[in-house]
């Protein structure tokens, strides 16, 4: 089974689709973690990333392996662990990583290919942007979560770094951001979930769960709330 999980920046796609992989039992893979990695291996033989051909070629060539460790997910670049790394946010990383999202288009396909492969081999939860709609748009279950801007931006100020934290964008950079990510709505077949007054990522997973655990009662209820085009909110 293939659960994809899409949504912006501060919803807490990360640590949400990691709690609902521990409930389920399930692998978990980010799409933002695979460009980080690439982008460890860029910083690492100082490549600019300006230098397009190289990069393709580092993508290209790179050895990504998902492996399940006393129940936790585990990413194996070129034979180590870096699964605290790629799921690190830095400034340096985060900068390179969104410069191949955005220029290098080569990059994203080889990274959309390396996940349909991966999902070949068991049951996976993958998220990261376009999941629902160009990734996986055959996936079993498909979640589009959303949340208030002032919400995520206070989430995103959480997981910075202290040293960072001084340098946080304003709010004009997160209206940026928003407009950007505008282009990015996920499938039109998503389930639309806001998690703006959510207390925590796990009470987010319980409810996806409940969404798969229980289709029918939950199909039923989302039919009548789409024919008003309401997002699910959990108050």
């Amino acid at each position: 089974m293939i659960i994809a999980i899409d949504g912006k920046y501060g919803v807490g796609k990360t640590t949400t689709a990691k709690c609902l992989a521990r409930r389920l039992g399930y692998n978990y893979l980010s799409t933002g973690a695979i460009f980080r990695a690439i982008a460890l291996k860029v910083i690492e033989v100082k490549i600019e990333k300006e230098d397009k051909e190289a990069i393709i070629k580092i993508a290209k060539e790179i050895n990504i392996e998902v492996k399940q460790i006393d129940k936790e997910t585990k990413i194996f670049i070129d034979g180590k662990d870096l699964t605290e790394k790629a799921y690190t946010h830095n400034e340096k990383i985060d900068s390179v990583t969104s410069y191949l999202g955005r220029n290098i288009p080569e990059v994203t396909e080889i990274i959309t290919k390396l996940q349909r492969e991966i999902a070949k081999s068991g049951n996976f939860i993958f998220e990261g942007r376009d999941m629902t709609s160009r990734v996986f748009p055959n996936a079993d279950w498909k979640f589009y979560i959303q949340a208030e801007m002032m919400k995520r931006a206070e989430r995103m100020y959480k997981i910075l770094p202290d040293e960072e934290k001084e340098t946080y964008p304003t709010i004009e950079d997160y209206s940026k951001l928003d407009h950007f990510h505008k282009e990015y709505p996920g499938a039109e077949d998503a389930i639309v979930y806001d998690n703006t007054y959510s207390p925590t990522p796990e009470q987010d997973a319980i409810v996806l769960e409940y969404y798969i655990t229980h289709p029918k009662e939950i199909l039923g209820n989302i039919g009548k709330i789409k024919d008003k085009k309401e997002p699910i909110k959990n108050n």
